[in-house]
């Protein structure tokens, strides 16, 4: 059964590096390698990432883990995960249906990565996938 599917993140305004090196028209913003083929190729192998945002879940895959996991300031990737686990299937469908805003400094831009790479952490050390039933 399908627990969710992940549509590709997609901005209405330049990337930093689009915006500062004033090639919004010659380079792709900087998350399309992520959301255009690296999330094409993991489905091929049911493993599609949970971002966050522009996704759409069935309930009872939900109801399953006992919600949105919780404890990780990187809950999606945790959900996904623990959704994984649990033998659902995933699915990305690459195809724009939502737009948002890329961070527009480099100040945000690195607060964004810097949560991030904690919240990888976060998820890595309460559900490591090596151990986590199901996951591998």
């Amino acid at each position: 059964m399908v627990a969710f599917v992940q549509l590709p993140q997609a901005f209405y305004n330049d990337d930093i590096y689009q915006f500062n090196l004033l090639q919004s028209k010659n380079i792709p913003n900087e998350q399309d390698l992520f959301m255009r083929l690296i999330q094409t190729g993991r489905d091929r192998f049911n493993s599609t990432i949970y971002i966050g945002s522009n996704t759409i879940f069935r309930r009872v895959a939900l109801d399953a883990i006992g919600g949105f996991a919780t404890g990780t300031i990187t809950e999606d990737m945790a959900t996904g995960m623990l959704i994984q686990s649990k033998g659902y299937k995933t699915v990305f469908h690459n195809e724009v249906l939502a737009q948002g805003l890329a961070a527009e400094s480099l100040s945000d831009f690195l607060s964004q990565r810097i949560r991030w790479a904690r919240g990888t952490i976060q998820t890595m050390r309460k559900w490591n996938p090596i151990t986590l039933p199901g996951y591998l």
